[in-house]
């Protein structure tokens, strides 16, 4: 009976070992675990932030591109004013030169 006893204690005490060993790895593991999702949750944070420097970017590039577009055609129009002054000038003139040589 005694030596029975004894065996079941010490299955027992191995049991509770076993049990202790499990706790301390699933601990372990939960840490880990933890540890991860905040690297996660950083680097996460690091992407979103770089979106918004990619964005923010890419807008001042379409309104660089837009002001570009307007510029150049400003400088169309304006040049296109400015020759076609020239070329009404330059008709009155001849006119005007023709009509004092004709006489």
């Amino acid at each position: 009976e005694i030596a029975h006893l004894k065996q079941q204690l010490d299955q027992y005490q191995k049991d509770n070992l076993q049990l202790n060993s499990v706790q301390v790895y699933y601990k372990t593991a939960y840490v880990e675990i933890e540890k991860l999702k905040k690297d996660i949750k950083s680097k996460d944070n690091e992407i979103n932030k770089m979106k918004q420097e990619i964005q923010f970017k890419q807008t001042q590039i379409i309104q660089q591109i837009d002001e570009n577009k307007q510029e150049q055609t400003q400088n169309i129009i304006h040049t296109s004013s400015t020759l076609d002054f020239q070329l009404v000038s330059s008709l009155k003139l001849n006119n005007t030169f023709t009509g004092h040589t004709k006489a």
